[in-house]
């Protein structure tokens, strides 16, 4: 059986300390265009498959560029976005914007540009009207709980996922019901060809 611990946190203001750049990059929503250019690079972390599923529902790429060079991006939806396993797809409420697949390039670490390129992108969508950005963190990933922490995120609730053979259970802390976060499961496509819609796993709600 294998199991995942997922911690999700909200940032519900800007924090000043990471608005500014450092004045060599450049940080800004990319173009379609350029994502399609910046994913033929290997270095960047973005298959082709990946970026045709993320375009086609809407999602945006966040990115820090140092001349032509993508240094960091992240990514940002409001439909269920695939995780890890690849068949659940994490949901929120429609009034948050959901952060997810945050990179930077192995030279350019210890800069901050992970948290200053989601305070910035965090910005931007709350002067669209999102009331703030949610994301999740692998328990045992210390750097982005780090990076996440700094920027002012604070830790709302858990999801628990146990899996084996395709088969999963999933147990959600209650603290996530204020963001509507929960874990969904895509069918099989049918025999025609048409994808199913998207079905909700039964979950077993915490008391924390």
């Amino acid at each position: 059986m294998r199991a995942k611990l997922l911690q999700c946190f909200c940032a519900g203001f800007v924090n000043p300390a990471f608005i500014e750049r450092p004045p060599q990059y450049v940080a800004r929503f990319l173009s379609p265009a350029e994502i399609h250019n910046f994913g033929k690079d290997p270095e960047c972390d973005m298959t082709e498959d990946f970026v045709a599923e993320a375009l086609a529902k809407g999602d945006e790429c966040f990115g820090i560029l140092d001349g032509q060079t993508l240094a960091a991006y992240s990514w940002y939806s409001t439909k269920p976005t695939r995780i890890r396993p690849p068949d659940l797809f994490l949901r929120i409420d429609g009034h948050y914007i959901y952060m997810y697949k945050g990179f930077t390039r192995n030279r350019y670490r210890g800069q901050r540009l992970h948290a200053i390129g989601k305070t910035l992108a965090l910005q931007a969508f709350m002067n669209r009207g999102f009331r703030g950005m949610i994301s999740y963190v692998e328990f045992d990933n210390a750097d982005s709980l780090k990076s996440t922490r700094r920027m002012g995120a604070r830790l709302f609730g858990s999801i628990f996922i146990f899996g084996m053979f395709g088969h999963y259970i999933v147990f959600v802390t209650r603290g996530c019901r204020k963001f509507g976060v929960r874990i969904e499961r895509e069918r099989e496509r049918s025999a025609s060809g048409v994808p199913g819609q998207e079905t909700a796993l039964r979950i077993q709600s915490g008391t924390k």
